[in-house]
């Protein structure tokens, strides 16, 4: 149900700000019709979230009563902090003005931390704000689906790759039994080791339950690699209209020895492609020197700089608490 529609007007082209709390499946279907390629503007995204606990809203830009920008953000009301969390920052003309409606619809509201993330973005800035409190630049690639022989454009030793999974006999399916989702966490978590081992830094997993999520509201799939009657390479995609967004993915040392990864990209992409969808984004890395960087690079996917930022709007006495609560954290995980 709408709750609300704040305002704020502009001499820039007519433009005002909007948030909307409680997004109607008509706002949905504008936000969607608008970004076609960007899953995290979904109406099955947002039931996802609004399933864990999280208030959907929509915000954005709009002029002669039409919407010319827009993003979906996720409201957590917690015992120190509202927390309001952008997946995916909005592209707009006027983003100085998006930005300042932000910041006084917090003012107004209550909400203390804004986590501004970038995820499928086309927007590589996020503003210096005053309360600024964490900040990181970020990298994405993206498969261009419309080229008409995606295998003639992956790096040589991709499509060598390939073929030797192909004759190592892994077999490629796809599923939404939520059964899978075991399976698909525990490949992220034997994966997130390597990479720790490495010496890589990590963001914070998700959860099977949030995955499952995914999958019940048609937002999510999963594509898995599978060798022997055993699943040794597992993505969890997100999908829109005319987009895929690849949201965690894992694979076992075996999957690694005969990459049933790079093939199991490849056969993704060719499925999206006769789907009629226009990009698959392979996901982000924090490094761009990395061994992960350089393996989605070489499927010829297009890298776009992103960045992302969170910010804390609230009093004093929010701050100081929730210093405390995060100290005591750290103790508990500490014993």
């Amino acid at each position: 149900m709408r709750l609300g529609l704040e305002k704020q007007h502009a001499a820039v082209a007519g433009a005002e700000f909007f948030a909307i709390s409680g997004p109607s499946s008509e706002d949905f279907n504008l936000l969607e019709n608008l970004v076609p390629g960007n899953p995290f503007y979904t109406a099955g995204f947002a039931k996802s979230r609004s399933s864990l606990g999280a208030e959907p809203w929509m915000l954005g830009l709009c002029a002669n009563g039409k919407i010319v920008s827009a993003c979906t953000a996720f409201l957590r009301r917690g015992r120190i902090n509202r927390r309001l969390q952008i997946f995916s920052i909005p592209e707009s003309d006027h983003l100085n003005l998006f930005w300042e409606g932000l910041v006084a619809l917090c003012r107004r509201t209550g909400i203390s931390v804004v986590d501004a993330g970038s995820f499928c973005s086309t927007n590589g800035t996020v503003p210096n704000l005053s309360g600024e409190t964490n900040r990181r630049q970020r990298w994405e690639f993206v498969m261009d689906l419309r080229e008409k022989d995606l295998e003639q454009g992956l790096q040589r030793t991709h499509r060598a790759n390939i073929r030797k999974a192909r004759n190592a006999g892994v077999e490629i399916r796809r599923t939404t039994d939520a059964v899978a989702c075991e399976t698909h966490l525990k490949l992220i978590l034997e994966s997130r080791k390597r990479r720790i081992d490495r010496g890589e830094m990590m963001e914070a997993i998700s959860n099977s339950q949030e995955h499952r999520m995914y999958l019940h509201y048609g937002v999510g799939e999963l594509f898995q690699a599978v060798q022997g009657g055993d699943v040794i390479s597992s993505n969890l995609v997100l999908k829109s209209a005319q987009g895929a967004y690849t949201q965690s993915a894992g694979t076992s040392p075996r999957g690694m020895n005969c990459h049933a990864s790079h093939l199991l990209i490849f056969e993704m992409a060719q499925v999206f492609q006769r789907e009629s969808k226009l990009a698959l984004n392979l996901g982000g890395v924090d490094n761009l020197t990395s061994g992960l960087a350089k393996f989605k690079a070489n499927f010829k996917a297009k890298v776009i700089g992103l960045q992302s930022a969170e910010f804390f709007f609230g009093n004093v006495l929010q701050r100081k608490m929730s210093e405390v609560a995060a100290l005591w954290q750290s103790y508990r995980h500490a014993s």
